[in-house]
């Protein structure tokens, strides 16, 4: 399945736990993926995992000599030589966003995730009331819902053209957002 311009790939979920078990999924989207780690947060071996299975098999490419630009932020475990290098092997431009930027360049940040975290709260709090007796296994329904509702393809564009990125344009965001903050000064006299 190729996502038309402007789509989201599946998501792809992080669980606590020792080994995967296929109830964590149910109820997902289609394409959905998923694995377990032992803290529940993704890390360089996760984060290479996805590359290489999940993340290929949905991005949309016009021609093979066509670079991908992959736009992230420069979490340790997104960092590493082995990644440059499949990078380099799939014809893949990373670029890691500034530290302390992505608030205001990363397309997600700037207006999806809100959205998404309002859309996943709701569906909790309904799910909730309709079955109070219900377990950790509909996070994958609850949030897929939330998902393809906050990442709508308009969503996406309306994001990338929000930080600039695309159609590129430098002035999208104002260079306010970049210049150093400035310490308290005391203005006690001694």
């Amino acid at each position: 399945m190729r996502q038309k311009q402007g789509g989201c790939l599946p998501p792809y979920f992080v669980f606590k736990g020792q080994g995967m078990r296929q109830e964590l999924l149910d109820g997902c989207s289609e394409g959905t993926g998923g694995t377990v780690s032992e803290s529940g947060w993704s890390n360089s071996d996760i984060f290479q995992h996805y590359l290489d299975i999940h993340f290929p098999t949905y991005i949309q490419k016009r021609d093979e000599n066509q670079p991908i630009l992959l736009l992230y932020d420069g979490h340790r475990s997104h960092l590493s030589i082995g990644l440059i290098n499949w990078a380099k092997s799939h014809n893949i431009i990373l670029f890691v966003l500034p530290a302390h930027t992505s608030h205001v360049l990363q397309p997600l940040d700037l207006g999806r995730f809100g959205p998404f975290q309002k859309k996943y709260n709701s569906e909790c709090h309904k799910s909730i009331r309709q079955n109070p007796s219900s377990t950790t296994y509909n996070i994958c329904s609850l949030a897929c819902r939330s998902y393809i509702h906050a990442l709508s393809p308009a969503n996406l564009q309306s994001s990338f053209r929000k930080s600039g990125i695309y159609p590129y344009n430098p002035s999208a965001v104002d260079e306010i957002n970049f210049k150093p903050s400035v310490a308290f000064k005391s203005s006690c006299q001694r």
